[in-house]
């Protein structure tokens, strides 16, 4: 429980609380007879720790966090200008520090107005609509879902390393390399079993975790995509592929009318 509520308060998980409370509520109203009043009642108290958690560690960020540090919301402009940039990725790997990586310029330039960002981006759309409208619906999800760690060293390394244990032990080397053959087919097995749950058999728990990964993936397609952001969604989208399989067991297994 500490430990949900501890990452309830980075800031890209502000609104998912909420999600799944409506979400909680939907089923409830769904399944049983339920007072309205005590329905929201419920609900409320469902949010009360995520509010409380999110609220004081506001208060502190306010009261311990240096000025010159960088905030939620500058983080988040920032994560934004780079997510707009397709070369940011490149540029960073020739050269960490470049002075001329157009994010790091753009950055400069908007200065922390959300509309001076707002602006830049739609010039950026106007000038080149095919090649954002490419960027934002294909290319980002694949970097997002990749293999290959962006910012960091390579493969699966955020920092360099001179070897690991995938290096020294043919056992976990055998584990890498069917984790890495099995990755882009668990991909696909996971998005078909979000679609099953969220559009085709909306249970409960199915819905909710689809609800968890394909909102935490927007947050990141909108912002900065790399496949160290998704590695905590790993584990939740196995367990959708996984509902894909049963669900597809038990439509074999079920009864046909003749």
């Amino acid at each position: 429980m500490l430990l949900a509520l501890a990452w309830a308060v980075n800031p890209v998980s502000l609104f998912l609380a909420p999600g799944l409370v409506l979400i909680a509520g939907w089923s409830l109203r769904r399944e049983q007879s339920i007072p309205t009043r005590a329905l929201v009642a419920s609900l409320a108290l469902l949010v009360l720790p995520v509010a409380l958690a999110f609220g004081a560690w506001s208060l502190r960020s306010e009261a311990a966090v240096a000025p010159e540090r960088l905030s939620s919301s500058d983080r988040l402009l920032k994560n934004l200008v780079i997510g707009m940039h397709s070369d940011y990725y490149a540029i960073w790997r020739a050269e960490k520090r470049d002075p001329a990586n157009p994010a790091d310029r753009d950055y400069r330039d908007i200065d922390g107005d959300f509309g001076r960002f707002v602006d830049t981006w739609r010039a950026k759309v106007v000038a080149d609509p095919w090649g954002m409208l490419s960027w934002y619906v294909l290319e980002k999800p694949r970097l997002l879902w990749g293999w290959d760690v962006q910012v960091g060293y390579r493969d699966i390394y955020i920092y360099p390393v001179r070897y690991s244990l995938y290096h020294v032990s043919e056992t976990a080397d055998f584990t890498y390399r069917l984790m890495r053959t099995m990755h882009a087919p668990l991909l696909w097995c996971g998005l078909l079993g979000l679609l099953l749950a969220m559009l085709v058999r909306p249970a409960t728990i199915p819905f909710a975790v689809g609800f968890l990964v394909l909102y935490i993936s927007l947050v990141y397609l909108c912002t900065q995509s790399d496949p160290r952001y998704s590695f905590p969604l790993r584990g939740p989208l196995y367990l959708l592929a996984a509902f894909l399989a049963f669900s597809l067991m038990h439509y074999l297994r079920a009864p046909r009318r003749h």
